[in-house]
């Protein structure tokens, strides 16, 4: 069972916040520390000048949402990366892509053209949507449940964003791939010529592609990646879900959503943040405490953390021998170090997740909620 940081004691909090230009070694050693692990994970490259030409796309995009300026244009597409930060150490990196209509390669099952069988057919789609981006774990910051703070803080960030980004959103899953090859491109390649061609650079080449669903491509097809089986739990559990689309080169498959539907949606709240004694002091904060995500409800200073927290308030029972119990007002008490962490000062505006809301629970939370679809006024931070 992992191990839970509890509201007045743990290590030092891991954080999450976009990536800046000092970022770029430890993100660079990372990935090149791990490349046998990132084949098929297309958004992660160890090529020191691509991993600094996306770097410095993800900054100027920041700003640029930060200022209240679009970044988007029909056919382009801009990217945001992210850090966790354990101690001051890059140890994960997730990402979201911002597409303006960029043309996408997909696989779909469908009739053939005489309406009397299945084929696997490629066609391309333009349609505006913000990506969910590949996720990566250090080997040093596994089995610690970091997985769930790195893959859904993105959403506590997009949601700053709303009214400037696509609000659809997709998921391309890596498909299974093997030390012998990519099983799907195999069984799909030796109906395309004798012999099979290799998997193609340039997807484009595939569009209007149509073979024969048989058997063995059938039970090939979605087949995830073991690595990518935690990404697809936890995206199926924030509401999206697999939309019939497939990577046309490892057979993957594609889960796509709404932002506003999502469970970080149906749950988000906000409030002042208060800060807990270092040491514990019974009373209601055990019986009151919720395992959130919390995070810095400001675009460019954006950060977010796992932690075991409290919600006191008008309709909340306040923690004894703290600052936070201001009548009329909800507040989010987290440990001391929480609040550092996150650069954050007592009274400052928070916002905040149920770290795993269920995907049918559509009951209340404590605390009011964020408007979704704009963000909280920029004075209100730090």
């Amino acid at each position: 069972m992992t191990r839970r940081r509890h509201l007045l004691s743990g290590g030092p909090p891991v954080v999450l916040r976009p990536a800046t230009a000092d970022d770029l070694a430890d993100i660079v050693t990372l990935l090149r520390s791990h490349r046998h692990e990132l084949t098929g994970m297309t958004s992660l490259s160890t090529d020191p000048a691509l991993v600094e030409a996306r770097l410095e796309d993800s900054v100027a995009t920041v700003a640029a949402l930060a200022a209240g300026r679009g970044v988007l244009e029909p056919g382009t597409a801009h990217h945001v990366l992210f850090v966790l930060l354990d101690r001051g150490r890059v140890v994960g990196l997730t990402g979201v892509a911002v597409d303006g209509g960029t043309p996408s390669v997909q696989l779909r099952v469908t009739l053939d053209d005489a309406g009397e069988n299945l084929v696997a057919r490629c066609d391309v789609t333009t349609d505006p949507r913000t990506e969910l981006e590949s996720t990566f774990l250090g080997r040093t910051a596994r089995g610690r449940g970091l997985g769930t703070l790195l893959s859904r803080g993105r959403f506590l960030w997009l949601h700053l964003v709303a009214d400037r980004v696509p609000t659809t959103l997709v998921s391309y899953l890596r498909g299974c791939i093997t030390d012998d090859g990519i099983p799907f491109w195999e069984s799909f390649a030796r109906h395309l010529g004798d012999p099979p061609p290799p998997p193609p650079t340039d997807r484009s080449v595939l569009i209007g592609a149509a073979v024969p669903l048989d058997p063995e491509l059938a039970e090939r097809l979605g087949r995830l990646h073991p690595a990518s089986r935690p990404a697809f739990e936890l995206l199926v559990g924030e509401g999206l879900h697999p939309d019939g689309r497939f990577d046309p080169i490892d057979g993957g498959p594609t889960l796509s959503g709404r932002l506003h539907d999502t469970a970080t949606a149906r749950h988000l709240r906000w409030g002042r943040v208060g800060a807990a004694p270092a040491t514990p002091t019974g009373g209601p904060a055990a019986r009151e405490s919720l395992d959130v995500l919390a995070a810095v409800p400001d675009i460019a200073a954006f950060a977010a953390t796992d932690v075991t927290a409290v919600v006191a308030g008008p309709d909340r029972v306040p923690v004894p021998e703290t600052t936070t119990a201001v009548v009329g007002e909800t507040r989010l008490v987290v440990p001391h170090d929480t609040l550092a962490a996150l650069g954050l000062d007592e009274g400052d505006l928070i916002a905040w997740s149920p770290r795993r809301p269920a995907p049918d629970d559509t009951g209340p939370v404590p605390g009011p909620r964020l408007d979704t679809h704009r963000s909280p006024q920029p004075e209100a931070t730090r």
